[in-house]
């Protein structure tokens, strides 16, 4: 028996004095497709079969937090593109440094925000 145990993820985050921080974390969404299907998120919207997925977390997660365990059982997650999504208001006044922080990105990924390319 394996002495590994599951530790909860933690919300807790730095204050900075006179800054504001938005936390991401709530209502992302995930989906799978076909190796290149989508090149860039603006392929995405027009997708059905997003399902509801908690960061940090998988796909895998997703689809067995959303009820689909037999989605999940035997599948090569590795044969699809997985599209992780959310959105959130932000606001910036000219000048201002803005930062989009991650706790951590597990695979090779690309980050967009409003269709601009961020992140390789």
């Amino acid at each position: 028996m394996s002495d590994e145990r599951r530790i909860a993820p933690t919300r807790a985050r730095t204050r900075v004095t006179g800054h504001e921080l938005i936390d991401i974390g709530d209502r992302w969404e995930a989906i799978g497709t076909d190796p290149d299907r989508c090149t860039d998120p603006s392929g995405l919207p027009a997708l059905e079969g997003w399902t509801a997925a908690q960061v940090p977390g998988t796909a895998a997660g997703a689809l067995r937090a959303a009820g689909s365990e037999n989605a999940a059982e035997g599948r090569d997650f590795d044969a699809q593109d997985w599209w992780f999504r959310t959105s959130f208001d932000a606001a910036a006044a000219p000048g201002e440094e803005v930062l989009l922080c991650f706790d951590g990105l597990a695979t090779v990924c690309d980050v967009y925000l409003n269709g601009e390319h961020l992140l390789a």
